[in-house]
C-alpha cells in the first residue's frame, strides 16, 4: 500500500489538538504541568511530564497529559506509547479518541512496512472509544473519516460511516448534519449535501451564527464544485458574516475573488 493511500485513509478533516474535553480532572500534582499543556506552552510542560511520569509511572493522569503534550509537539510515536499506558492503567474513551490519532499520525511518518498495522490499531482504538462512550461525538467524527478513505480489505465502509452519521444526528443535530454532508462530499453526491445543507440551514436556531456560519461555507463548497462561483461567493460572504473566525470562509472568499 503506498504511503499516500494511509495519509488519505488517516488524515481526518478536523484533527484539532482543542477539539475535545481532557479525559481527567487534573489532581493537584500535575496541575502546573496541566496549565502549562492549555497555555500551549509544549515544551515546558514537556520537561514538566517527563520526570513527573519516571516517578509516577503508573499515573493514568500524568502519562495522558505527556502522551497529549508529546502529540502537540509532533513527536507522535512517544505520543502513542504514553498514551498505550495511560489506557493499560485506566481505559477512557478520550484516551483511546487521542491514541488513535497518535497511531494515524505516526503512520503518515512510518515506513510503508508498518502503516498497515498502525491503521488498524488507530481503528481499534477508536471504535473501543466508541463502546465506552457512545456519545464521544469527536471519536466517531474520526471513524467516518476512517471509514470513508479506507480500502474494504482495512474496514473501510460507506454503511459504517453512515451508522456512525446517524448516531451522531441522534445526540446532535448541527454535528450530524456536517457528518451527512461528508460522506455525501466523498461519494460526489452534491445534490445530497446540497438538499442537506439547505434543510439544515432552514431548521438550525437564528441564535446560533456559529453553526448557521458553518454551513453557509459547507453550502458554498459544493456550488464551487459545481462550478457556481456566484453562489459559492453568496455564501462564502453570508459564513464570514455570521462567523467572523471562520478562516476557512475568508480564504476560500478570497481565492474566489
Amino acid at each position: 500500500m503506498k504511503r499516500g493511500t494511509f495519509r488519505r485513509v488517516l488524515a481526518t478533516a478536523a484533527l484539532l489538538l482543542w477539539s475535545t474535553v481532557p479525559a481527567f480532572a487534573a489532581s493537584e500534582a500535575i496541575a502546573p504541568g496541566v496549565q502549562l499543556f492549555e497555555s500551549r506552552r509544549f515544551e515546558e510542560a514537556r520537561k514538566f511530564f517527563e520526570p513527573y511520569v519516571e516517578k509516577n509511572p503508573r499515573d493514568a493522569e500524568g502519562t495522558y497529559y505527556l502522551g497529549r503534550t508529546l502529540f502537540a509537539l509532533g513527536r507522535f510515536e512517544p505520543a502513542a506509547e504514553q498514551l498505550e499506558k495511560s489506557v493499560e492503567i485506566r481505559p477512557s474513551s478520550d484516551t483511546l479518541l487521542w491514541l488513535g490519532r497518535s497511531y494515524g499520525q505516526f503512520a503518515m511518518q512510518a515506513s510503508i512496512f508498518r502503516q498497515a498495522g498502525l491503521a488498524k490499531k488507530c481503528k481499534a482504538a477508536w471504535e473501543k472509544a466508541v463502546v465506552l462512550d457512545p456519545n464521544n461525538l469527536n471519536v466517531r467524527e474520526d471513524l467516518i473519516q476512517y471509514y470513508l478513505r479506507a480500502p474494504g480489505f482495512m474496514g473501510g465502509s460507506v454503511r459504517k460511516a453512515r451508522e456512525q452519521a446517524a448516531e451522531i444526528r441522534k445526540r446532535d443535530a448541527v454535528r450530524g448534519s456536517l457528518a451527512a454532508v461528508t460522506i455525501h462530499l466523498y461519494r460526489k453526491d452534491d445534490a445530497a449535501a446540497e438538499k442537506e445543507l439547505a434543510e439544515a440551514i432552514r431548521n438550525v436556531p437564528a441564535d446560533s451564527p456559529a453553526s448557521l456560519g458553518l454551513f453557509h461555507f459547507r453550502l458554498g463548497t459544493v456550488y464551487e464544485r459545481q462550478g457556481n462561483k456566484a453562489l459559492a461567493r453568496t455564501h462564502y460572504k453570508k459564513a464570514v458574516e455570521l462567523d467572523q473566525g471562520l478562516k476557512e470562509a475568508k480564504e476560500a472568499l478570497a481565492k474566489l475573488g
